[in-house]
């Protein structure tokens, strides 16, 4: 199919939501007493960033806050906090696509962690000023750590199996933005 045409965008999207909604299954299935899955690595926030740092299109911004939201009330999280502090860093994410782009993955990567650092910190703070039960500090760093290193895990897998890589030169001229 065609990679720049409506109906690819459009299937990239159903596979994103698609994907998302495998993600928070397995955060939901019940895997015995001894797993323990609340601070395993927030695959949703780390597919969305790799996927809109390279075709934001296929992640636009009122999918990625209706997946985010719905993260949110299925986890039993304050409902919108983490949405709206991902639909923010996403957005950075997008605007610097390009410039990540020449710069290399690395720094892709580093800027990627600082952004991903700065909303568990912000959603940290805001949830202790408001007086809400906050998850232990080690835990968190835990969930930081491994949704940090499984970016580029998650960034290979959708480049190899989904085609999910940067916009070329040749594939900006005459495509239709959805």
């Amino acid at each position: 199919m065609d990679r720049s045409t409506n109906a690819y965008v459009w299937m990239m999207r159903v596979v994103y939501a698609a994907l998302s909604c495998v993600f928070l299954m397995f955060h939901l299935l019940p895997l015995g007493q001894s797993s323990n899955l609340a601070f395993a690595p927030d695959l949703i926030l780390g597919l969305t960033l790799a996927w809109v740092s390279r075709r934001p299109e296929f992640a636009p911004v009122l999918l990625i806050a209706a997946t985010a939201l719905l993260a949110d009330l299925l986890l039993a999280r304050a409902p919108g906090l983490w949405a709206a502090l991902t639909l923010l860093l996403s957005e950075y994410i997008r605007n610097r696509g390009q410039r990540m782009k020449s710069a290399g993955f690395i720094w892709e990567w580093v800027r990627v962690s600082a952004g991903i650092a700065v909303i568990f910190l912000v959603n940290r703070i805001v949830l202790s000023v408001l007086f809400v039960n906050v998850p232990p500090l080690a835990s968190v760093l835990t969930q930081f750590g491994a949704t940090v290193l499984l970016y580029p895990v998650i960034t290979a897998l959708s480049a190899v199996l989904l085609r999910v890589r940067y916009i070329e030169a040749a594939e900006t001229g005459g495509r239709v933005r959805a």
